[in-house]
């Protein structure tokens, strides 16, 4: 045992050790390479044009997912609906136990859904204002963990979590992909009865897909040091069994 704490010993312990946890370090960082990144929406950035982002008849790309885009339009107050708030994966876009979603229907006829806030009762969703309005916001695909209630003949009614194609069999408009978690609005709402959404929780992805090259080098490096870690713990073993003396 005293062998192996030499001074010249302690030194190849250390430099196995920093090889060890430099290749394990490797390993990590090719994974974040590998892994899509999410950041959340900025709701101070810029604004963009809707038809920039979203446009009628097509998915809402990937990149373009946490965008704050401006749109122009008048809200139909004849299909708002109210969407309960379940879990989410990450920051609720509302404190409240409802969601307010209210279409916005554009100068060409088509229509995009707008999250306008939170209320405390299903029942008490304010009317949205009359007239033209512009809204700034994130655009999103996301569910945000809200489910809307869709019309059922069989039933009377069905709860699906938000989707554009969720909101398209309760509207039947138009309507284009992605929902606008409003942040601004001129005019301005007069109401005091919702709370406004936290447009920080509509969360973005920088990277599209999963790297799988990055992910099969990061298990490459992390095989690497726990064979590196083997060879050296069977090496210091065969060692002191070589420093044993042998009973006769």
């Amino acid at each position: 045992m005293r062998e192996l704490v030499r001074p010249g010993r302690l030194v190849v312990h250390l430099l196995v050790a920093l090889a060890v946890v430099t290749m394990i370090g490797l390993g990590v960082w090719q994974l974040r390479v590998a892994l899509p990144v999410r950041a959340l929406a900025n709701p101070n950035a810029v604004p963009v044009p809707l038809n920039e982002v979203s446009t009628f008849g097509d998915f809402l790309k990937l990149a373009d997912v946490g965008v704050v885009v401006a749109a122009t339009g008048q809200y139909d107050a004849s299909k708002q609906v109210v969407a309960s708030v379940g879990t989410a994966s990450g920051p609720s876009v509302v404190s409240t136990p409802f969601a307010v979603l209210t279409p916005l229907v554009l100068p060409d006829g088509t229509a995009v859904a707008v999250l306008r806030g939170g209320v405390e009762a299903a029942g008490s969703a304010p009317a949205p204002p009359d007239g033209q309005v512009r809204v700034v916001g994130p655009i999103t695909d996301a569910s945000l963990g809200l489910r809307v209630s869709i019309p059922s003949a069989g039933d009377g009614g069905l709860t699906r979590p938000l989707s554009t194609n969720a909101l398209l069999s309760a509207w039947k408009l138009n309507l284009r992909d992605g929902v606008v978690v409003l942040s601004s609005q001129q005019p301005a709402s007069t109401s005091t009865s919702m709370t406004p959404p936290d447009v920080s929780a509509v969360a973005y992805t920088t990277e599209s897909g999963v790297q799988w090259r990055n992910a099969l080098y990061s298990v490459q490096w992390w095989v690497f040091a726990l064979f590196t870690a083997y060879l050296y713990i069977r090496y210091l073993l065969d060692t002191l069994r070589m420093k044993v003396p042998q009973s006769a």
